[in-house]
């Protein structure tokens, strides 16, 4: 039956298995013979999806196997993109392109605004991705840029999400009265 069954499904079923080296993943699970006869570009697009699926499939996929993948596609912006859906905290392991890639970083600080700190020094400065991270991680206004830590709606929205983050403003709004009694009225200042 398992030779019967498409090499793309071999690698999901493989990857959910936490094999440690994705090289000995191929000749272990789809054998030399599967390998001959598919064309390498085939095979390295095959192992793509295959990545993308199993970092989809769910809770049971661990996070160590997808960090493992990303050291390896790191460059790969299909798998970069389905990690940071999973794990906002993933832009870690990304490539500095992607780490400048405004859909990948987006969908990362949506998630986790920690992740601000791992985007490009542009997208830093970019309000949409700042404004995204700072209303899910009030504190990611410190890695944004200083421009946008001086822009009050940008400010007012990470002191509403926690009011620690009025630290990071700039002096000309921590001076603000109405985003000082915001940030006091937080559970976390």
């Amino acid at each position: 039956m398992w030779s019967t069954l498409p090499l793309v499904l071999k690698l999901m079923i493989a990857g959910m298995l936490d094999v440690k080296s994705w090289g000995n993943l191929m000749i272990a699970v789809v054998g030399d013979s599967d390998i001959a006869r598919v064309e390498r570009e085939e095979i390295e697009q095959t192992k793509i999806m295959a990545c993308v699926n199993t970092i989809i499939i769910g809770p049971t996929f661990k996070r160590t196997s997808i960090v493992t993948i990303l050291k390896i596609y790191s460059t790969t912006r299909d798998i970069v993109l389905a990690a940071v859906q999973k794990y906002g905290d993933a832009l870690d392991y990304a490539s500095e392109e992607l780490r400048g890639d405004r859909g990948v970083v987006l969908a990362a600080v949506q998630l986790n605004g920690w992740a601000l700190e791992c985007a490009s020094v542009e997208l830093r400065g970019d309000r949409e991705v700042v404004l995204a991270a700072v209303q899910q991680y009030g504190n990611a206004l410190e890695y944004a840029s200083e421009e946008l830590r001086g822009d009050r709606e940008v400010v007012l929205a990470a002191v509403q999400q926690y009011g620690g983050a009025l630290q990071y403003a700039t002096k000309k709004l921590r001076d603000d009265k109405k985003i000082v009694m915001e940030a006091v009225q937080q559970k976390g200042f």
